[in-house]
């Protein structure tokens, strides 16, 4: 399976590199899996937040496979990432 994703992070808040660190501690887990995660960091491109609808960070999109989602927080709610990621 393929999974695109966007992070948006606020430059180096302790939320956003807690969510970097639990989003990529829960995809080594899954390495039959091909995950591209694009890092926004809103801190240098606030224009990103408005063209996405993003007013909280950290904030996970899950852009493939459909039907997407968004998880809020620090990603260390592990059974929200598997339920939004279909996966585990």
């Amino acid at each position: 399976m393929n999974y695109v994703m966007r992070l948006f992070i606020s430059d180096n808040a302790v939320n956003s590199r807690i969510a970097r660190e639990n989003l990529s501690n829960f995809l080594a887990e899954f390495p039959q899996h091909s995950f591209q995660v694009e890092i926004v960091d809103l801190y240098l491109q606030p224009e990103m937040a408005l063209q996405n609808g993003i007013f909280i960070t950290p904030t996970l999109q899950i852009l493939a496979p459909q039907p997407g989602g968004i998880i809020y927080g620090n990603l260390s709610d592990r059974n929200a990432l598997e339920r939004i990621l279909q996966i585990g």
